[in-house]
């Protein structure tokens, strides 16, 4: 195992890709690689086979080495860059396969290119028997696989840091553990890492579709902290969506969260969690507007799971709908229950418009109540309160009283159209909802409609 240490001569901290980097190495070109052959498998296991040896890492110099099949290779490896160190593989199969690995293996400066045909950039756990666990990535590419750029299964404790998976067809990280195993992700983490342009354009007709950028299924404590997950075909992030996996806590924090469905009549936005434990969204970014004839959501949580997002910013719009919420899922309470609807301007010419805020299936019991704030120019604006309750046998109730501050004189009016509670502004009026939510008994679905939504960090506060 190679370790931080302090170098006393000089007085600096050495990494660990450091020292693989300028320590003993077998380069592949040692054991007959080369940039003109079409396949240089046989030579990196040979490479592999003296690397283990000599207790040495694998050296991938500057150059494109071809692969026509999976290499399977047990030892640590060093390039030089992601973008000049590249392991090309033009066959059917997987690129680079490390489930042989020990614990503790070391991986930097390198990158594993595929083909539409190929399968999956970088494995871990293929084999039966296999046991790799505390890796470390850093600074690796997978891209361009015809699969997913990353199956990882297993390999509990495993870091990823300043990694990009990126242009493969199918996931850009597809987490899984053998059926009904939840402790094999204990640990995981992904750091300034970048998941973007996955998931082909494929048209994704259902909410779990597997397509897009990081799928986690099984483990405890999955962190996703400071990357960019973006402009993935369907879905960013999905959780739990192999049901016989049981996911425990996955941490979402300090990245850039941004994609919609990339073709028409498609769904798909920001995060589909399904079954799992707790998740946690927090300090983050989170775009998830759609074009025409698309639908798109920031969230939509379809089963079995807690969702706590805190402190986050969403930008939306067009078909883009911020929340979805099944039965049996829910969203954490927090200290401060509002969510803030900016429900923008009125028709051409000052005329009243009518905006639906949430829409609920037909069981249930439950109520928002909450402030509308609204005025125009000639007004110093107005501030009026509202209660609309909904039980599903003795029907549905909605008020809304005067002006508690502000000059405005025309109240919005609020009222049910089956089971959307929608409002209307009055002429030349401007203005946004906030409110609070509780039920008794939960709806079997609960859609909060945020074509309006803009740059709102109070979506985590609605306590279900």
């Amino acid at each position: 195992m190679l370790k931080r240490f302090k170098d006393n001569i000089v007085g600096k901290t050495i990494s660990c890709t450091d020292l693989i980097a300028s320590g003993p190495r077998v380069d592949i070109r040692s054991t007959g690689a080369s940039v003109d052959k079409t396949d240089n498998r046989s030579a990196i296991l040979a490479a592999d086979t003296k690397a283990l040896a000599e207790g040495k890492p694998i050296y991938i110099p500057s150059g494109t080495f071809k692969i026509a099949s999976t290499t399977r290779v047990a030892s640590e490896i060093i390039g030089d860059a992601p973008l000049k160190s590249v392991i090309y593989n033009t066959g059917t199969g997987d690129g680079l396969d490390l489930g042989g690995a020990s614990y503790y293996n070391r991986y930097a400066n390198f990158q594993v290119k595929g083909n539409a045909s190929s399968r999956d950039g970088i494995t871990l756990y293929t084999t039966a028997g296999d046991n790799p666990g505390y890796m470390q990535f850093d600074n690796v590419y997978s891209t361009y696989n015809g699969r997913h750029g990353l199956y990882h299964r297993m390999a509990w404790g495993t870091k990823y840091k300043g990694c990009k998976f990126h242009y493969n067809s199918g996931l850009g990280v597809y987490a899984i553990t053998p059926t009904g195993d939840a402790g094999t992700h204990n640990g995981v983490s992904f750091e300034q890492c970048e998941i973007r342009w996955n998931g082909g354009t494929a048209t994704a007709t259902t909410y779990a579709d597997i397509k897009g950028g990081i799928s986690i299924n099984g483990g405890t404590c999955f962190t996703i902290d400071k990357c960019i997950i973006e402009s993935n075909n369907a879905w960013q992030i999905l959780t739990g969506h192999d049901t016989y996996q049981s996911l425990q806590t996955v941490n979402i924090l300090n990245s850039y969260i941004e994609g919609r469905p990339s073709s028409s009549a498609t769904i798909g936005g920001a995060f589909y969690f399904k079954y799992g434990g707790k998740i946690r969204v927090e300090g983050c970014e989170i775009g998830f507007g759609a074009g025409s004839g698309d639908t798109s959501y920031a969230y939509y949580i379809d089963g079995t799971v807690e969702v706590n997002p805190d402190n986050n910013q969403y930008t939306g719009g067009g078909a883009g709908t911020s929340l979805y919420i099944n039965a049996g899922a829910k969203l954490g309470r927090s200290a401060k229950p509002v969510v803030t609807i900016m429900m923008g301007d009125t028709g051409a010419g000052g005329v009243p418009v009518t905006q639906t805020i949430l829409t609920a299936s037909s069981d249930g019991k439950w109520k928002v109540s909450g402030l509308i704030y609204c005025g125009r120019d000639s007004e110093l604006g107005g501030v009026f309160p509202f209660i609309a309750s909904y039980n599903a046998t003795s029907g549905k109730t909605v008020s809304v009283g005067a002006s508690i501050v502000g000059t405005a004189t025309t109240a919005p009016t609020m009222a049910f159209s089956t089971n959307a509670l929608q409002i209307t502004w009055g002429a030349n009026h401007m203005g946004h909802v906030e409110f609070s939510y509780s039920q008794t008994s939960m709806p079997t679905t609960f859609t909060l409609n945020s074509t309006y939504l803009q740059r709102n960090d109070e979506l985590a506060n609605l306590p279900f």
